[in-house]
């Protein structure tokens, strides 16, 4: 079929007025109410409404309940003690639209099935975290530390708000980041060897990782998969990960050297992690500082003391020598007094040159 020509009498039509078109053709067509089943992968609250998101193996749909609706399906979970959470399987009664605002097709739930079961997904998911535990894998990043100076970071995120995020917080930071991004899609089948395999191939390059999700939706399949989780216990430096939020925690987070909820969450962590580095490597300079002065200190003051015994031993051996030998002991007195200025110099000096190490220390770290 041949292309229509630009010249031809087509329809001119603004974005709302396409969905509507095609928001009225969905519901014309799918006008009868069907039940719904599928695993939990979010659900929230706002106000009197009920949001949630339910997936398969390949693709996932939200659920909206709103008012009347929403209070109904609460009425009955909370009448047969069930819970509907991440993972459980379920089954929703309503009808197919298309919500216009964002282009996407919804189920406007009217109902639920109580009878609640716990999804395959989920089951992996338990056994996964059973097998982290038992094996003790966790514990290699929590054994993970710090380089004094950790502005070597990769991010690791689908192109989208998430990195944005993360870059524009980032961006008001007084530090000289070193950022790599990385782009590792988080919805396509190779998700999750995508993002192990950026996660072995940039960890021994960098001081952190941070592996975030891409922008307003929770955490999605691939980082509950045993790829992420194994290449995060075996990457080379310590991982943030934040791809759930507050109520949403994947295998992923069970793993990582520490969990953030949001990607701006973990660049203000990132923010937070290099004040208290900085803090400490100027702690510690001011350590080396007051030790060379207290080390310059107890020396100038031990010279003193010889001096001052020299001196005496002198006096003495004035006292007690003929006069024909008075040059012979001014001479040497001369000589020792040479030898404490000498000594006094490079004590000074030595103090200058901890100084100044000190100094540059701290210009090469803040360039």
């Amino acid at each position: 079929m041949a292309a229509a020509s630009p010249n031809s009498s087509a329809r001119v039509w603004t974005p709302s007025e396409a969905l509507a078109r095609t928001a009225a053709v969905v519901e014309a067509e799918l006008r009868d109410p069907i039940w719904l089943v599928g695993e939990v992968e979010s659900v929230s609250s706002t106000g009197r409404h009920l949001y949630l998101t339910l997936r398969d193996a390949k693709a996932q749909i939200r659920v909206a309940a709103l008012g009347l609706d929403a209070q109904r399906i609460r009425g009955r979970l909370q009448r047969d003690r069930a819970t509907m959470e991440r993972g459980t399987s379920v089954r929703l009664f309503g009808t197919l639209q298309l919500y216009p605002v964002r282009g996407q097709v919804e189920l406007r739930a009217t109902d639920v099935d109580t009878a609640l079961s716990v999804g395959s997904a989920e089951l992996d998911r338990r056994s996964l975290l059973k097998t982290i535990r038992d094996g003790g894998l966790a514990v290699h990043q929590q054994s993970l530390s710090l380089p004094p100076v950790p502005l070597r970071v990769a991010i690791i995120t689908p192109d989208g708000l998430g990195w944005r995020d993360i870059e524009a917080r980032l961006a008001t930071s007084p530090w000289d980041w070193r950022i790599r991004h990385v782009v590792a899609p988080s919805e396509v089948p190779r998700a999750p060897a995508l993002i192990a395999r950026s996660l072995f191939e940039y960890s021994p390059l960098v001081d952190l990782v941070v592996l975030a999700r891409g922008g307003g939706s929770g955490a999605t399949a691939a980082y509950d998969s045993e790829a992420v989780a194994a290449a995060i216990c075996q990457a080379r430096c310590p991982v943030i990960v934040a791809v759930g939020h507050d109520d949403d925690r994947p295998v992923a987070e069970h793993v990582a050297w520490r969990r953030e909820s949001t990607p701006t969450a973990a660049a203000d962590a990132l923010d937070r992690i290099m004040h208290q580095e900085w803090a400490a490597l100027v702690d510690a300079l001011a350590v080396v500082v007051d030790t060379a002065e207290v080390q310059r200190t107890s020396a100038r003051a031990a010279l003193d003391r010889e001096w001052e015994e020299l001196m005496a031993e002198q006096v003495r051996a004035m006292l007690e020598t003929p006069v024909t030998s008075t040059l012979a002991v001014t001479g040497h007195d001369r000589m020792a007094v040479s030898t404490r200025r000498r000594d006094r110099r490079v004590l000074v000096l030595a103090g200058m040159v901890l100084v100044l190490v000190a100094i540059v220390v701290v210009l090469v770290v803040t360039r």
